[in-house]
């Protein structure tokens, strides 16, 4: 990855993930919903990994565990997120299997665990919904 490009992580997300999380909101909202409700459910569904870069990640765990500076979130869903991965990698580094492997390896396997939100506000969702609608439209 350069520095500045969209990681393949993020690319994936909007294009496979945020519909597939739609079409999850819709079988579980009751009817009559608006698609605001709609946005809402999907930013609190869990997902099967973090969707995070790996340098993002790694540059949040390097610095809240090594150096105790916890980086806080305009964006509550995302302060979930990251705050999930890391209680993930302290969980990870406690258990016998992963102790011997070094920070930065654990933080690459936990990204593979199931998240418990996308990490996006429900305008951010329906923003990048719009766009992708957009598209198959043109």
């Amino acid at each position: 990855k350069h520095r500045g490009a969209v990681s393949q992580t993020y690319i994936e997300r909007d294009n496979r993930v945020l519909p597939d999380l739609i079409r999850r909101a819709k079988h579980i909202a009751t009817y009559p919903t608006s698609s605001k409700k709609l946005l809402h459910i999907a930013a609190e569904l869990p997902t099967d990994k973090f969707y995070i870069a790996d340098d993002a990640a790694l540059h949040y765990i390097y610095k809240r565990h090594l150096h105790n500076i916890r980086p806080h979130f305009i964006n509550p869903y995302k302060e979930r997120l990251y705050n999930a991965l890391y209680q993930e990698v302290v969980e990870m580094m406690k258990r016998e299997d992963y102790c011997r492997l070094g920070l930065k390896t654990v933080t690459i396997l936990a990204l593979s665990r199931p998240a418990p939100c996308v990490g996006m506000t429900p305008r951010g969702i329906g923003n990048i919904i719009s766009n992708i609608r957009c598209r198959k439209i043109t």
